[in-house]
Formats: structure tokens, sequence, C-alpha cells
């Protein structure tokens, strides 16, 4: 019984359906597992999958709005104020992905939609997705993967992990914060210089009003060996917006100045307590130093001669004194 409800259906091409042992039937078939595994908004979700008539389909919410390519050829870079949220969502949901024990693989502008006037974004295509205790579909010798934002490790056909994720996405905050990928050039081209090319700097080449730690962050992120990237989404949210996920900017802040002001009372607890400890010694010195000079001499001078010692000793510095004493 229908219930009037839009939805998208993924099927295979016939000559791939029609052959039981096609890597593209097994890699379609699971693909619908994994998505089937996460819950996310980031990610689209999956609402049923099977055959019918020996042709494998995958049911799907119908995403209404445009992808994150065709935003970017269209508009050309984008600012931080409306990069940064749709970053924190793809973020959110690839540490879902993860979490899962799924690596996408293939993270680009063109498996990114937006919607709601381009303020959402929805992670699909997993059609190439590595999960963790499966067996790997592919082609002997098959690079998987967009030329444009894959991870180095990638065209060599490794094994890949979280930090594959983290350099593709790296890849594309640049191609948002800037208008094109951080490589161009032909496939070989672009494939050498994931590999030996030093790593754009951003802060050189994005608009002034992207913050200095993000620069540096998508910086380390398309690091060019895993171990020097971040080693989670979490960490790569924590580096770009200064929070964990999950915390939002007013909470960030409320710990930040919690953070300043028990700073701040250390700091003055720090100083009392050095200005207590200066003092105790001063005074020993004092003590000291008279424990040790010799009983004073008294001269035989008149009285008005200790008046004008006195005077002297009391009288005011002139302003010639002040200004060289400082």
């Amino acid at each position: 019984m229908s219930i009037g409800k839009r939805v998208a259906i993924k099927i295979l091409r016939a000559e791939h359906a029609a052959d039981k042992d096609d890597w593209a039937t097994k890699r379609m078939l699971r693909e619908a597992q994994l998505l089937s595994e996460i819950e996310h908004p980031a990610v689209v979700n999956v609402l049923d999958f099977g055959e019918e008539a020996s042709c494998p389909y995958i049911v799907m919410e119908l995403l209404e709005g445009r992808t994150l390519a065709a935003a970017l050829k269209d508009g050309g870079a984008m600012p931080w104020s409306i990069a940064g949220p749709l970053l924190q969502q793809m973020i959110e949901g690839l540490a879902a992905a993860h979490r899962a024990g799924v690596i996408h693989r293939d993270l680009k502008p063109a498996n990114i939609v937006l919607q709601r006037g381009d303020s959402r974004a929805k992670i699909i295509d997993f059609g190439i997705a590595g999960a963790s205790k499966r067996t790997r579909i592919t082609v002997d010798g098959e690079v998987l993967g967009t030329p444009h934002f894959m991870s180095p490790e990638q065209s060599r056909t490794m094994d890949l992990g979280q930090t594959s994720d983290i350099y593709s996405l790296g890849c594309v905050a640049f191609a948002m914060l800037v208008g094109r990928p951080p490589y161009v050039g032909k496939i070989g081209e672009i494939l050498r210089q994931h590999i030996k090319a030093p790593v754009p700097k951003v802060s050189e080449l994005v608009a002034g009003d992207v913050p200095s730690q993000v620069c540096i962050a998508i910086e380390r992120s398309m690091a060019k060996q895993p171990e020097h990237r971040f080693s989670s989404m979490e960490e790569l949210h924590e580096g770009l917006f200064d929070r964990a996920i999950g915390v939002s900017p007013a909470q960030a802040t409320g710990r930040t100045r919690i953070r300043a002001r028990r700073s701040r009372r250390g700091l003055i607890t720090a100083v009392v307590a050095g200005a207590v400890v200066t003092g105790g010694l001063v005074l020993a010195a004092m003590a000291v130093w008279h424990a040790d000079s010799p009983p004073a001499v008294v001269p035989a001078v008149s009285a008005p001669s200790q008046r004008s010692v006195a005077c002297l000793l009391y009288t005011s510095p002139s302003p010639r004194d002040l200004s060289t004493s400082r």
C-alpha cells in the first residue's frame, strides 16, 4: 500500500544487474548495508533495499537541493560564515560513519547535497565505502576515488582509515574557501601533487574573514603522512572550531570564561603569594644585615647638622630626577 511519500531509488544498469558476481552489484548491496547502520542528519537516510526481478535497488530519502560542486561552480569561493556551518555538519556526519566502522573513501563536493537554501549538508554516495571487518570489494589494480580529493595513500591503493577521509575533507574545505581544489592539472599530475607537492598555504589564498586557526587546521588535515593529520573527525572539529562536537558556541564561550576566571584567580593567588614570600625575604635580609653590621658610630655633630641631614633624606626628588629614574 502506498503512503504517497516521494523517495529516491538507486538501481544498477542492466549489464551489471544481470551478472550476480559483478563487482558493481556487490558494491551496491554493501552500500545499502553500510548506510543502514549510520543514523545522522548529515548522512542520507536509507529506507529500504533489496532486489526486484533480479535487479538490486536502494530506496533513499529524496534530497531536494543542489550539490556542493554545483554551488561552487555557480558562486565560487564561500565566505567562512557559510562554509563553517556546512563543514561542521559534514564532520559530524563523517564522525557518525566512522563510529559505525565506515570509511567513505570518495568524499568530494559532488557527493555532498546542500538543502534549505544551501544551509544544510547531506553526504551521499557511499558506493565505494570501506568498512572494518568486511571484505574489500574492488577490481585488481583499481584506484577508487576522485583524483582532486583523494588522499596520497588512496592513489597507491593502500588500506584506508579515518585519516584518509580527513584528508579528503580538508581538500573539500580548501575548495569551499578558495573556489578550486588544492591541486589542478591532468589526472596523473594531480595524483603526483597529492603525493609530493607541498601543502598549499591556505592563509595566502582565502579571504580575510577566515580565522587563522581554520587555515592551520585545513593545512594539517592535508598533510602527506596520515600520522601528521588529525587522528579523528572529533579532533578535526576541535582544530577548526575550538570546541568539541556537540558543544555549542555559547557553551564553548561559557567554558572559556570559566577557564579565564580560574586562570586569573590563580594568577592573583600566585602574585599575592609571591609578594608575601618576597616581603618575608626582605625582612629576613634586613634582620641579617642588622645582625651582621657593626655598631653604629654616632658622630659628634651639633644638632643643626643632624636636622640638615634629615631634611636631605626626606626631600622629594626634582622632576629631572623622576624622569631619570624612569
